[in-house]
């Protein structure tokens, strides 16, 4: 039996020739080299740039809902920061009619620090408990475009809607 040294994977190894030739008649490329006699190595043509075509935009639409969520999620807690304020303003002033309107300034006025640009924007406060011991209920609705929140170009709206309510001090004289 004839032999012959052949290089694989960075090891010389001795291989019987007819095995040599009967691995070169089963593959379809000359010259690359299995470790393993019994199973050659698959050929590699161009697979991995297949599979970057079609993962590529799957992967991208994934980083666009990720940070659409992220961004819906920091919309909302800056909807929230909006209405504690103007729970807190309202509950300072002692007629209903300056609670309502010192809520209404102060929720516009931190909408506008959080860079938030609603195309709607409304904002409720109940003063019907506002009394010593009672409370302030502010509600505020923000409708913004998916443009805004997700990427340019983003078809719809969506409404981002808070509640607070804010306690009026038990020993707080009220008109």
């Amino acid at each position: 039996m004839k032999v012959q040294l052949q290089a694989c994977a960075g090891r010389w190894r001795r291989l019987p020739v007819a095995s040599i030739a009967r691995r070169r008649r089963r593959t379809e490329l000359d010259g690359y080299c299995s470790c393993d006699l019994g199973r050659p190595e698959p050929p590699s043509g161009g697979s991995a740039a297949v599979e970057l075509v079609v993962l590529a935009p799957i992967l991208m639409l994934f980083i666009v809902f990720i940070v659409m969520l992220g961004r819906l999620a920091a919309a909302r807690s800056e909807v929230v920061a909006a209405a504690r304020t103007g729970a807190q303003a309202a509950v300072v002033w002692g007629t209903p009619g300056q609670a309502a309107w010192a809520a209404d300034a102060s929720v516009s006025v931190e909408l506008l620090q959080h860079h938030l640009r609603c195309s709607r924007a409304n904002v409720g406060v109940d003063t019907s408990n506002l009394r010593p011991g009672g409370s302030v209920r502010v509600s505020v609705s923000c409708t913004m475009s998916m443009a805004q929140l997700a990427m340019p170009g983003m078809p719809g709206s969506k409404t981002i809607a808070a509640s607070v309510v804010a306690p009026v001090g038990m020993y707080r004289s009220v008109s």
